[in-house]
Parts: C-alpha cells; sequence; structure tokens
C-alpha cells in the first residue's frame, strides 16, 4: 500500500484496497481449514512412518492446491463482480490487477502447508532468512516495476520476488574478528618478564589463517 500510494496516489491505493480486502477475507477462511491440522500434523511426524508421512504430506498439499487454485480463479474471474456489487462500479479497475491479485494470492497460499510442517517439526532454522530477503527484493522490485508499470508493476514484483526472479542467496561469506587489545596475550610478571603460555599466542604468531572458522557459521546459516 505505501508503494501504491507513493507511485499512484491514496485514491488509487483506497480502490485496490476492496480487493486487497476480498483477498484478504478468502485467505482467512481458507487457511481457518487447515489450521485445524495443525496438531495433527505435529502427532503423524512424530509416531507414523515416512512413508505414511510423505502420503500426509502430498495430501494435504493437493488440497491446499485445489482451495487456492479455484480461489485464484475466482479471484481473477470474479472480484471486479463483487466489488461492483458491494461498491459500486466507480471502484472497478480493470487490466491485469485482478490476475497478479490472484497470483499473490495462490503463491502465498501454496506456502501454507509448508510453514504447518516447519512449526509443527520446529524447522525454524531452515528459511528463518527467506521472508527478510524477499521483502528486500519486493521492494527493490517495487521500486523498479512501480515506476515503470505501475500498480499492475508493483503487483507484479510482489510475485516475482516470491518465485526468486530477481535472484537468491548462492554465497555467504563471513569472518571472525576479535579485538584483542583488552586480551593479556603477554602477560606481565612481577620480575619484569612476559609471560607468553596464553594458548592463542602460538597460534597467532605463527598461523597466518582463521582461527575460528566456526564462529561465523552461526550467523550465516
Amino acid at each position: 500500500n505505501i508503494a501504491i500510494t507513493c507511485f499512484n496516489g491514496l485514491v488509487t491505493t483506497g480502490v485496490i484496497s476492496n480487493y486487497t480486502m476480498l483477498c484478504g477475507m478468502l485467505t482467512s477462511l481458507v487457511s481457518q481449514i487447515f489450521a485445524g491440522f495443525s496438531a495433527s500434523v505435529g502427532h503423524l511426524n512424530a509416531v507414523e512412518s515416512e512413508e505414511h508421512k510423505n502420503h500426509i504430506c502430498r495430501t494435504l498439499t493437493l488440497g491446499n492446491f485445489w482451495f487456492y487454485g479455484w480461489g485464484a480463479v475466482g479471484i481473477a474471474a470474479l472480484s471486479g463482480d463483487m466489488v461492483a456489487f458491494f461498491f459500486g462500479q466507480d471502484y472497478v479497475t480493470q487490466g491485469l490487477i485482478p490476475v497478479l491479485l490472484a497470483l499473490n494470492f495462490y503463491m502465498a497460499g501454496m506456502q501454507g502447508v509448508v510453514g504447518m510442517y516447519r512449526s509443527t517439526m520446529g524447522l525454524f532454522r531452515h528459511g528463518r532468512y527467506a521472508m527478510l530477503v524477499t521483502a528486500g527484493l519486493n521492494l527493490a522490485g517495487d521500486i523498479v516495476l512501480g515506476r515503470l508499470y505501475g500498480v499492475a508493476g508493483i503487483l507484479a514484483a510482489t510475485a516475482l520476488a516470491r518465485k526468486g526472479f530477481f535472484g537468491k542467496i548462492v554465497q555467504c561469506t563471513g569472518g571472525y574478528r576479535h579485538d584483542l587489545r583488552r586480551v593479556d596475550l603477554l602477560k606481565k610478571n612481577d620480575d619484569g618478564t612476559y609471560d607468553t603460555d596464553h594458548y592463542r599466542m602460538t597460534e597467532y604468531v605463527y598461523r597466518n589463517c582463521e582461527q575460528y572458522p566456526t564462529h561465523e557459521l552461526g550467523p550465516i546459516s
């Protein structure tokens, strides 16, 4: 909405919000259906065989596809009539807007089963930065495509970011940086000599390498 307001004005945002409200209501309805499976899926993954778990996952994914697939068709074909019926013909938008809204509705909805398995199985480390990266790419796409194609470009940028069209993270680089100015590598003894028995001292002197290669793996992963 912020991007649409910046590039097309508040009036356009109000018109589009009628469509997004319908999409949100339909999303809430369908998501409630699958929310009831969460506890059962958690128990399933704890006690059942791999074959049975895969079967249930595929079955839920198929059901998710049917609900969100037909919902997307309805949004693309009938959202204009719904807006005209509830709000008036003046608030109906033409072109690709309903189709792009339907596409975003479908793509977001198809992540529901994956998210349910992710939460019930505790797989929170996997893809925990994906949404943040997608949001950044989405914002960049909104700015570029919004200037070129207006509202259609902004909605298309959301779908393209979810699809990974703007790219994916394929390499991360990290390093271990430790300020040693407060570390007593050389301890001064009472007799004026220095003690070099610190366990890092030999490594720092004779090895030009990454001393702690595992430290940066946590933030990167």
